[in-house]
């Protein structure tokens, strides 16, 4: 499956724990895409996020060789 069919496919269809899929839920995101729309500054500000949610993203991206999309876009800075 390539990266962009891993974005836009639901949270809860990627074999992701249901504590993730619930927190994703809180957050306010479906899809990964969603995600990474989002700037590193928003997704720490949402009252829902936490580190156990991060870590599992980041497991979940090594696993699939995504790892590389946790890096900002040229020109899109963290803020």
């Amino acid at each position: 499956m390539k990266d962009q069919d891993i974005l836009n496919l639901p949270i809860t269809q990627l074999g992701l724990s249901a504590e993730f899929c619930e927190q994703s839920k809180k957050m306010g995101y479906q899809r990964l895409d969603e995600v990474f729309r989002a700037s590193a500054t928003e997704i720490q500000a949402n009252k829902a996020f936490t580190y156990t949610w991060l870590g599992e993203l980041s497991a979940f991206l090594h696993e699939n060789k995504m790892l590389h999309l946790l890096q900002p876009a040229p020109g899109k800075n963290f803020d």
